[in-house]
């Protein structure tokens, strides 16, 4: 049977268990930043559909948003070290829903500013939010070949497992 994951390492040459783990990180990392951005300053949030709820409402919903995202990160990672599968998969799922509605939010965003002859910011924040989108899909692509790896691995029948080291 053929290995069913896509990647066999991680950045840099890392083992995918290392790229899983600093997926998780990076997820409690960047939410809790953002968290604290949206609390100190006064920013104005937008929403693509639901335009009409007043400010502190958004901010509430993005905020249970990140803190839900830090939990599920942190459920990642207990994943991980633990070796449970099933621990790993909202992370899994959660993300690649983010990276469908960051590409949609980024396309429209950029649309936005092209409308209003922001052509320079339209072009920057197309290049920057899809970049971002392609690492955001790579982080995904690392933990989702771990997580297969270790659905493989848990699947063997114990004369044919091999010792894992990684």
């Amino acid at each position: 049977m053929g290995r069913k994951f896509p990647l066999t390492t991680s950045f840099l040459g890392f083992p995918l268990k290392t790229g899983a783990i600093i997926s998780g990180v990076y997820g409690i990392v960047i939410a809790i930043v953002t968290l604290l951005i949206i609390l100190i300053n006064d920013i104005r949030i937008q929403t693509i559909v639901i335009d009409f709820l007043p400010k502190a409402v958004v901010q509430i919903i993005v905020a249970i948003n990140l803190l839900m995202t830090v939990l599920i990160s942190v459920l990642l990672l207990v994943g991980i070290f633990m070796r449970k599968k099933i621990l790993m998969l909202p992370w899994i799922v959660l993300t690649i829903m983010l990276c469908i509605g960051l590409v949609i939010s980024v396309i429209y965003t950029s649309i936005d500013f092209l409308i209003h002859k922001f052509y320079f910011t339209s072009f920057g924040v197309l290049v920057v939010g899809l970049l971002c989108v392609g690492i955001y899909v790579y982080m995904w692509w690392v933990t989702y070949s771990y997580y297969q790896k270790i659905k493989e691995e848990d699947n063997r029948t114990p004369y044919t497992r091999t010792p894992y080291y990684g």
